[in-house]
């Protein structure tokens, strides 16, 4: 006897599917499931089904389980549209599962599906001594060309690939993530441009990464794909929580780097008077923003708000005076 049983969404498309493969193939759901465990039929069959049509998954886990452990072939086809947004994780989670003790699962397209949420922004660009540049806006280089920005700079000046691991408006805790999950190699200088401490990621309803921080504050209309209110985003980024968690994020990338003898210089560009305070006595911490530089920029970039080509310039000036104070070149 063969059990090829049908997994999806609760609608149409899963039974024309299934009965094209068998004309005999019949739904299993509240009504029949337990009689079908009990007694199933002999002979070849072909079933399908979805969490929708089978009691409650945490009502009832036995059933759901014994179906899907009972089946010979599980064939997973999602439907285009979800009726229950949630059912489609519950779902995967369970044929994830089977899938690992079985290996009985088709169509289940796992990897696609962690992408979602551990996607890099740029990779290794080659096999020997590399930079990478990580930060917000400012290392991106808004308002400049690409040429034109602080990191390709030093890498022109170095001799040296780079790869850019920065995005708008991005928090330090992105940064950090972006850094600690790349394939940095020893040897690599990475330079990360800190950002205000005051902002964080926040995962949102279009599966995406949204950069929250301080210019926030009360504009629900730039924030369209989060379901935080004003009050919310503002008890956030006023709360020394974010302070912690830059700090803490700060302290595993220079471990990190330590571990691996990468040369990392941390370069403080919008960071506050206090987070240099307490970065103060880790010596891959530089500090451009002091006294003299922090209210002045040598120009300004196409956007009239971020750095110009001069300002990167200088930029990349300080950057390689501190890499060879560090010793790195």
């Amino acid at each position: 006897m063969t059990i090829n049983l049908y997994v999806g969404g609760n609608d149409s498309e899963l039974a024309n599917l299934a009965r094209a493969a068998n004309p005999q193939a019949f739904l299993i759901d509240h009504s029949n499931c337990v009689e079908f465990l009990n007694n199933p039929p002999t002979g070849d069959i072909t079933i399908y089904t979805s969490l929708a049509d089978l009691p409650k998954v945490f009502e009832n886990n036995n059933v759901v389980h014994d179906l899907f452990d009972l089946a010979d072939n599980i064939y997973y086809h999602p439907p285009k549209i979800w009726s229950y947004t949630k059912m489609k994780e519950v779902t995967e989670l369970i044929l994830q599962e089977f899938s690992l003790e079985k290996n009985n699962v088709h169509n289940l397209n796992l990897p696609n599906y962690t992408e979602l949420y551990t996607k890099l922004v740029d990779g290794r660009q080659t096999p020997d001594q590399q930079l990478w540049i990580a930060g917000c806006s400012i290392s991106h280089g808004v308002g400049v060309e690409q040429g034109q920005r602080y990191g390709q700079l030093i890498a022109n000046s170095l001799g040296l690939p780079v790869s850019f691991l920065t995005e708008g408006g991005s928090s330090i805790p992105w940064a950090v993530d972006q850094l600690v999950r790349s394939d940095i190699c020893a040897g690599d200088i990475v330079v990360l441009g800190l950002t205000e401490e005051f902002r964080f990621p926040h995962w949102t309803t279009d599966n995406t990464v949204w950069h929250i921080g301080v210019n926030h504050r009360n504009q629900n209309d730039r924030l369209p794909f989060t379901n935080l209110s004003s009050n919310i985003i503002d008890r956030l980024i006023t709360d020394d929580n974010c302070f912690y968690q830059s700090i803490i994020k700060i302290h595993q990338l220079v471990n990190f780097c330590r571990k691996l003898n990468v040369k990392l210089l941390i370069l403080g560009l919008l960071s506050s008077n206090r987070l240099a305070f307490h970065l103060n006595n880790i010596p891959e911490f530089i500090n451009y923003k002091n006294i003299k530089l922090q209210n002045s920029l040598a120009d300004l970039g196409t956007d009239n708000q971020h750095p110009g080509p001069l300002q990167h310039q200088l930029y990349a000036d300080f950057c390689q005076t501190a890499l060879k104070k560090l010793n790195y070149i």
